[in-house]
């Protein structure tokens, strides 16, 4: 990962992508948390909206990402509201 965040920069969409897999990678093996994990998530939606803005289809497939992290958290409000504006935007770009 530091050769292709060096090669590529951190808010290259494909960096983004790619840290974003490692997420449930890591949460499989144990290696991280839930906590750790909604962090990095958080992170890396944080950059698409910046990048990209809310609109674009891979800054809604990463803001749904954190759900179901947020809903092992016990963070259930969290987890439905995060959901719902997800699935508000996406009608929104949609138009359905």
């Amino acid at each position: 990962m530091e050769g292709t965040v060096r090669l590529l920069g951190e808010e290259d969409p494909l960096y983004l992508t790619f840290m974003g897999n490692l997420v449930p990678v890591y949460q499989d093996r144990g290696v991280w948390h839930e906590a750790e994990a909604e962090a990095l998530e958080s992170r890396v939606m944080d950059v698409r909206k910046r990048t990209q803005g809310e609109e674009h289809a891979d800054t809604l497939v990463t803001m749904g990402n954190p759900v179901s992290t947020l809903w092992n958290l016990g963070r259930l409000q969290e987890a439905e509201q995060l959901e719902l504006k997800v699935m508000e935007v996406t009608v929104k770009v949609r138009g359905k």
